[in-house]
């Protein structure tokens, strides 16, 4: 439940929050976003992991060599430059 609860988190920046069950569902569109900001995602990565936020943190990891803490930093920047 505690690792669930948080990879929906809502992030708070300014006045404005995003949850990140918003981000899953306009996970076809944020998918070239993401594409731009880590190259080295493939489609058929963003394809599996279809907006969870811990699988996401997971490849950042993988291919780029982050900390978990430095994916999680990460995804948070990510997050919040996503003004509505």
């Amino acid at each position: 439940m505690g690792q669930q609860r948080r990879d929906s988190r809502i992030l708070l920046a300014g006045r404005f929050a995003i949850n990140w069950d918003q981000i899953a569902g306009d996970w076809k569109q944020l998918a070239g976003k993401l594409k731009q900001k880590w190259g080295k995602l493939t489609d058929d990565d963003l394809t599996t992991i279809a907006g969870k936020r811990d699988q996401l943190a997971g490849l950042l990891q993988e291919r780029y060599g982050y900390a978990k803490d430095q994916a999680e930093k990460e995804l948070d920047e990510f997050s919040k430059a996503l003004k509505p």
